[in-house]
């Protein structure tokens, strides 16, 4: 933007790191325990989270990547295949839901 000269990147060269420039910083973590629902929401009101999922299957993936809003009500594997960012919780007519971004 500086020289007005419109340079062509790669999608490699727009994502390389800059060791001279930091992009972002971590100044800690926690580990949440395993199955432990009230730590996990405890953990989320804080930050995001990031959990493994279990993704297998023809059909349930298809409904899993096309889920776009509601509650994704597939049975919880636990062969974790797949990662998630728990950015959220809830209830919606009696149903308690996580809310998730995919990876």
């Amino acid at each position: 933007m500086e020289t007005g000269i419109l340079t062509t990147l790669s999608e490699q060269e727009l994502i390389d790191c800059d060791e001279g420039e930091k992009a972002a910083t971590i100044d800690g973590f926690c580990r949440v325990r395993v199955n432990d629902e009230l730590a996990i929401k405890r953990a989320v009101a804080r930050q995001p989270v990031a959990v493994g999922i279990e993704v297998s299957g023809l059909d349930l993936k298809l409904t899993f990547f096309i889920v776009q809003m509601g509650i994704f009500r597939g049975k919880a594997g636990t062969r974790l295949n797949h990662q998630e960012a728990i950015i959220g919780y809830g209830i919606e007519k009696g149903v308690d839901y996580w809310l998730l971004k995919n990876s």
